[in-house]
């Protein structure tokens, strides 16, 4: 390991900050899910507001999959 890589004990605390990070994150996300859900049984327009449920869930699935990826590989979020 060269002087420049963080040692291991120097990730330590992201191992504990980044998994609880997004599990914190992930719980409006699934609200949101939720609400989209209701959203798209209960609208009287469906044409109007199916463009904004699409565009809400493409947004809700990117979030959620960033999340992921930080949680399973920090690094690549870097690279996006």
């Amino acid at each position: 390991m060269n002087s420049l890589e963080p040692s291991p004990e120097d990730l330590l605390p992201w191992k504990k900050i980044i998994p609880k990070a997004v599990h914190d994150m992930k719980t409006p996300l699934s609200s949101m899910r939720v609400t989209l859900e209701i959203l798209r049984m209960t609208s009287a327009d469906a044409e109007a507001h199916g463009k904004l449920i699409v565009m809400l869930e493409k947004q809700v699935n990117e979030l959620a999959e960033q999340l992921d990826t930080l949680v399973t590989d920090p690094a690549a979020i870097l690279t996006r």
